[in-house]
């Protein structure tokens, strides 16, 4: 299981508490809008006086355009992904990330692990790497490349070396035959005499 699977349930939780707290406000203001129709509704029951309803109409399109302009702002909040400092990516490693990878010998196979722990933490590769967390994952790593490298030591398989032919023509008269052919076209060749 990837760092990035176990880390990613808690970045989605904290981008639906974001959601449903813009969610809260939006209803928020829907009843706001309400009641401030009902308040406008019964005012025009009270006072049929066209310079109240005047008045009133521009107020009522005052509040329009305030609640519009709000939507609109929160409309963009919602498109707009939180900001956070851009974590480099593969090839755009800063020079100072790069010497910090040197520093700390890691291993090539191991920046990738390096560049995912910065890019969940919105941090620079070079302070990803004081991290506890990637120094340990950076051990256990190096940990098992040495067991596996460990596990690799035991003998390997020797090449097959050349029979002399003496012991050749000895192990022939036991009654030993030779396995491949190379060495049957030499016995042959040694008891018929031929060099």
């Amino acid at each position: 299981m990837d760092l990035l699977d176990v880390l990613k349930p808690l970045l989605l939780m904290e981008t639906e508490e974001n959601v449903q707290a813009q969610d809260s406000t939006v209803q928020e203001e829907e009843v706001l809008e309400t009641s401030e129709e009902e308040v406008l509704e019964t005012s025009n029951e009270e006072g049929n006086d066209e310079s109240d309803e005047l008045a009133k109409a521009k107020e009522l399109a005052q509040n329009y355009k305030i609640r519009a302009e709000k939507a609109e702002k929160l409309a963009k909040l919602s498109k707009v992904a939180p900001v956070s400092k851009p974590a480099p990516t593969a090839g755009e490693l800063s020079t100072k990330d790069i010497y910090s990878l040197m520093e700390a010998k890691v291993p090539e196979g191991d920046i990738e692990k390096v560049q995912d722990i910065a890019k969940l933490k919105g941090i620079s590769v070079s302070e990803a790497l004081k991290l506890p967390l990637t120094k340990q994952i950076l051990a256990d790593e190096n940990e098992q490349r040495n067991t596996a490298s460990a596990a690799n030591v035991g003998g390997s398989k020797r090449g097959s070396s050349k029979v002399s032919d003496g012991s050749l023509v000895s192990e022939a008269d036991k009654g030993n035959m030779p396995e491949n052919d190379a060495d049957l076209d030499r016995l042959w060749k040694l008891r018929k005499g031929i060099s």
